[in-house]
């Protein structure tokens, strides 16, 4: 008995079933055939290679089920003939499908051939190694919700029916459940099909310089015209699909939390846009690596990047990755050609979206927005190198935001707003050109657009400039002292690290142990949000150990405070002039103490009450979350061979990812998760959060975690929550 690879149908007959191949399924022989027969899943490319094998393996050896037996036993088929072609089969048969032909052993060999498919399907997955398990096993999850289950389903419905079908009909259902992808099985039909519903955008290349290079033709090598290209994509046709997705308070006049569209310099840009819906947004630039840092290539092709944010997104939306979408890259060597050739098209785009606006469709009919540029962020080297400021921190005026000088800036506690950069003073500037006299290298090319000036972007950022700035420079000072004086030593301080149980707090990042050469060179082994969850315990690491009263403690009291005023996500004016005033403290002491001078970073810390003021809180401009969208670029080219246009390549990775979000109308959901059960018919009194009932209320279930909003809740924390002047504690 021969098993048929599309249909299922079991044809006793070799030649019958040759004949079934042609007739019924109207195979060329360069189709793909598949062995179907008993524990063999083997694959050929064209018919010859298929009547090989079947020769071969098969045709002695077949184990076929007899149509009239009555039991669940089959029979060895033997003496068939040994010479005859697929193409030419010489007899009829009768058609005979699978559940009709000894139906238990059908059923049985069915689900044998599925088991072993689905194993070989895993397996294949799981030993690839160009995806990790995580990825396997969601490529297996995905398969079952969006194809076998939906199989399921039509089996559900047709089969019922299946005897009032028309034998075409029937041929049709067995070649959609045999080919369920139909035109998607090529990259290229991919993206044409998701073109063609307009929800693939694709990214375009632009030229950056013209220069000469080598080449080689025909064995020999020549000088020959090449082209330096970036990759970019074009932001107004993917603003117009953003903000036509399923939002909620995303335009500028349906906020109802403090943001960047209540700031100073945003009511300063759209001072002239009276009678316009304008929504601002935020870009962001920065470099790189996508080669092995470590590896011979480190640093070829390292690629620069901007993202862009809309800052009146929801709050809680903001940190998620898929909020934060790509504009453009290319390759970090091709900075020597200037800002100019690099962001030209950018500009002209930005231009466009601030003077032309876009029209979106919304529920009430089409709507014009203006998207006006709100900052651009990025580390202190990012911004300084587009901006056109000097890229030395050594240089006399390295401050993007003032014109103090070096000399000044080591001993500054209090910042000098009569030294703050204007337009006036930087034209001037431009007009002297000579970097060491004024810190600026280059006229800023982002002022070509309407609304914006350099001078007015006031963005620090608090991810380097204190996670990995200040607080390795005071927290290195700090142990060194006390280990100097015998309050603890480096051996009971990394023990308590190890030994805290990080569950209890919504910090979890899990800092490394900590030696003697970090404290020298006042440079932890720490990511940002490493430091981040290792400044807020240190107190309660080593508290009891050390007096209340102790002048160092309580400088580090002050650098706890200034931490929390700026993560905060609402700042008011009485807290800004208190910031001001522990700034200013936190910088005395630390020459006082610790001898020592202060750095860049320290300096900068001055200008934050003055840009809360200008822009708002300084949350809203660090650069965590978009350095954490490098690491999805980065994972893409770790899996990619080939760094031939590495960066139109990422590209188009990413503008997938967007299209399957269009494909499926994903927009801002419920960011509510839920772990395992542990507890059943427990009763919580949850009365102090909802303020519409005094009752107790049963709930079916207790949770191993809850996350909400991007906050993972564990048992054992405590949560503190307001009602007017109360305080709640829950545990």
């Amino acid at each position: 008995m021969f098993v048929c690879f599309k249909c299922l149908a079991s044809v006793e007959d070799y030649n019958d079933f040759c004949k079934h191949l042609k007739d019924h399924h109207n195979l060329s022989a360069n189709a793909t055939y598949r062995c179907k027969q008993y524990q063999c899943d083997r694959e050929y490319q064209n018919v010859r290679s298929f009547r090989r094998h079947l020769i071969s393996q098969h045709l002695n050896t077949q184990t076929i089920f007899d149509t009239d037996c009555t039991t669940n036993d089959c029979t060895l088929s033997e003496n068939i003939p040994d010479t005859c072609s697929l193409l030419d089969p010489c007899e009829s048969f009768e058609y005979h499908p699978l559940n009709n032909v000894c139906r238990e052993n059908a059923l049985d060999t069915a689900h044998s051939m599925l088991e072993k498919s689905a194993a070989t399907l895993a397996l294949s997955l799981f030993s690839d190694s160009g995806v990790n398990r995580k990825t396997a096993l969601k490529i297996l999850e995905n398969i079952q919700l969006h194809i076998t289950q939906v199989l399921g389903d039509i089996f559900k419905h047709v089969m019922p029916i299946y005897n009032e079908f028309s034998q075409s009909e029937i041929d049709n259902i067995h070649k959609l459940i045999s080919n369920p992808f139909g035109n998607l099985r090529t990259e290229y039909k991919i993206i044409k099909y998701f073109t063609d519903i307009n929800c693939y955008i694709a990214p375009e290349k632009y030229i950056i310089n013209e220069n000469v290079a080598d080449n080689t033709v025909n064995t020999s090598v020549m000088l020959a015209p090449k082209s330096c290209t970036g990759a970019k994509l074009p932001l107004r046709s993917l603003f117009k699909k953003i903000f036509e997705l399923p939002y909620t308070n995303t335009l500028p006049n349906e906020v109802n939390f403090p943001n960047f569209a209540h700031s100073l310099i945003w009511q300063k840009k759209i001072a002239s846009k009276e009678g316009k819906l304008c929504c601002p947004f935020f870009i962001y630039f920065d470099d790189f690596e996508c080669n092995n840092p470590l590896g011979s290539h480190a640093g070829v092709h390292s690629i620069s990047a901007v993202y862009y944010q809309f800052p009146t997104m929801p709050q809680e939306y903001l940190s998620q990755l898929d909020n934060v979408f790509v504009a453009m890259l290319y390759n970090s060597s091709f900075k020597i050609y200037g800002n100019h050739s690099a962001f030209y098209e950018l500009i002209k785009e930005l231009t466009y979206l601030e003077e032309e606006g876009i029209d979106i469709n919304t529920e009430n009919g089409k709507v014009k927005i203006y998207f006006i540029l709100g900052m651009i962020l990025g580390d202190n080297l990012g911004l300084n190198t587009i901006l056109g400021f000097s890229k030395s921190f050594s240089s006399n005026y390295y401050c993007r935001i003032c014109k103090s000088h070096k000399s000044i800036m080591t001993k500054q506690t209090k910042a000098d707003n009569a030294l703050l950069r204007d337009q006036d003073n930087y034209a001037n500037d431009i007009d002297q050109n000579n970097v060491t006299e004024t810190g600026i290298s280059e006229y800023c090319c982002f002022n070509d657009i309407p609304s914006f000036h350099v001078v007015d972007n006031c963005c620090v950022d608090i991810m380097h400039d204190i996670f990995e700035g200040v607080c390795h420079y005071d927290l290195a000072h700090i142990i060194l002292y006390y280990t100097e004086i015998h309050y603890f030593d480096l051996v009971t301080l990394n023990n308590r690290l190890k030994l805290f149980d990080y569950s209890v707090t919504e910090l979890n990042n899990k800092s490394v142990c900590i030696k003697q050469e970090h404290l020298i060179r006042s440079k932890f082994k720490m990511s940002a949000s490493e430091m981040l969850t290792f400044v807020h315990l240190f107190p309660l690491l080593v508290g009891d150990l050390v007096p209340s009263d102790d002048p160092v403690w309580q400088f580090l009291t002050i650098l706890l405070k200034i931490i929390q005023i700026i993560s905060c996500s609402v700042v008011d004016a009485p807290t800004v002039k208190l910031l001001e005033s522990l700034i200013t403290e936190h910088h005395e002491n630390y020459i006082n103490l610790f001898n020592d001078t202060l750095k860049p970073k320290h300096h900068l810390m001055l200008h934050y009450p003055h840009i809360i003021e200008q822009v708002g809180p300084l949350k809203q401009l660090w650069c965590m979350r978009f350095e954490a969208k490098h690491k999805t670029l980065k994972n893409t080219a770790h899996i990619i061979t080939s760094r031939k246009n590495i960066s139109l390549t990422l590209l188009m990775k990413e503008q997938l990812a967007f299209a399957n979000r269009l494909f499926v109308k994903k927009g801002l959901e419920s960011r509510v998760e839920l772990g395992k059960v542990i507890v059943r018919e427990s009763r919580v009194d949850i009365s102090h959060i909802n303020d519409t009932s005094n009752q107790d209320v049963d709930l079916t279930c207790d949770f191993q975690w809850i996350r909400f909003k991007g906050t993972k809740y564990n048992p054992g924390m405590i949560i503190v929550t307001t009602n007017e002047d109360d305080f709640f504690f829950s545990n």
